[in-house]
């Protein structure tokens, strides 16, 4: 069975980011467990647009795909600093290759926010970073990308 898009465009970054040693390969696409063990990001597509107004005569299809990275961390003391430098590492590692092997046309930075929980000795703290994706497929096979 062949990947969506999608699919193939998460596995993609979930690769590149698993290269950040500071997460310790707890780099994933979706998550259902509990996050035990932190740092970890988790990268979600969650919104898929197609842009009916660009489609080209050629049998292509221009779509615009939310994508966000959650990052998690726990600590006593910083933890916003600590969020900080994860989201650095994450913005660099995808600006090293922001068309991910020819999947992706555009690659463009949408935006952070960042919550922090917890009264007691260690703090959770959450950042999500949100890109815009863009990619083109072929209109009749979603499986299959046009660079």
């Amino acid at each position: 069975m062949s990947k969506h898009a999608r699919q193939q465009i998460r596995e993609a970054i979930v690769d590149t980011l698993s290269a950040i040693t500071e997460f310790g390969g707890r780099v994933y696409g979706y998550r259902t467990r509990p996050h035990r063990t932190m740092p970890d990001a988790t990268v979600r597509t969650v919104n898929d647009e197609v842009q009916h107004e660009l489609d080209t005569l050629d049998g292509l299809e221009v779509h615009v795909l939310t994508v966000t990275v959650e990052i998690r961390a726990k600590e006593k003391d910083g933890v916003d600093d600590t969020l900080d430098a994860l989201c650095l590492l994450v913005e660099e590692a995808m600006r090293d290759d922001p068309t991910f092997g020819d999947l992706v046309k555009q690659l463009e930075l949408v935006g952070t926010s960042i919550e922090i929980e917890g009264e007691t000795d260690e703090k959770n703290g959450l950042a999500s970073i949100e890109y815009e994706v863009w990619y083109r497929v072929s209109a009749d096979a979603p499986d299959t990308i046009v660079a």
